[in-house]
């Protein structure tokens, strides 16, 4: 019944749009009329302009707190629309909003991406965290020295990172310390 609930205000909030002659700020909400009437699981940064960041901020208004700078094709999980402009959604266990025009429900294509950073792993382990947060409890898992992670964004000074294996499946995401990491 919650998902009915936000369904029915997307495709609201989408018809208004479409009435008012802006629905290309929100494509994100078409995600809900393309998917059986489900609201989606995941949605993927997509920047108007692939090389500049997207804000993960504190409420839904561009003058609140930045919590975390996103990068283009950074999976985030969707957790309902605020309304035509503004989409809550979760990195890990940070919360936080996301300007609709700025989200798609489709992942980029990973042999062709418009812009992607790797980094490699220094330190002989390093911790993987939910948080940006250097608490004992937040501790997802530990990469060893070598390890490969793609760079999807930062906050407060930690890297948000997404591993994958040798055949391009994604792995882990999580947040990691910079000072354990070199670029490629």
């Amino acid at each position: 019944m919650k998902n009915t609930s936000a369904c029915t205000k997307a495709l609201v909030c989408l018809m208004l749009a479409v009435l008012m002659g802006s629905a290309s700020v929100v494509p994100a909400m078409a995600a809900v009329s393309r998917s059986s009437g489900k609201a989606p699981k995941y949605m993927y940064v997509h920047n108007p302009s692939p090389t500049s960041d997207t804000y993960l901020w504190s409420l839904p208004d561009d003058r609140s707190q930045v919590r975390a700078t996103l990068y283009y094709g950074a999976a985030v999980r969707f957790q309902g629309y605020v309304d035509s402009n503004w989409v809550k959604v979760s990195v890990q266990e940070l919360t936080g909003y996301i300007r609709a025009r700025n989200l798609d429900y489709k992942p980029f294509a990973l042999n062709n991406p418009p812009h992607r950073v790797f980094m490699r792993v220094t330190a002989s382990a390093v911790n993987i965290r939910a948080l940006p947060t250097s608490r004992a409890d937040d501790i997802l898992t530990s990469y060893p020295r070598g390890t490969r992670v793609e760079l999807l964004g930062y906050s407060g000074g930690w890297y948000f990172v997404r591993k994958y294996d040798r055949n391009m499946n994604a792995g882990w995401l999580g947040f990691i310390d910079p000072r354990y990491l070199r670029y490629e």
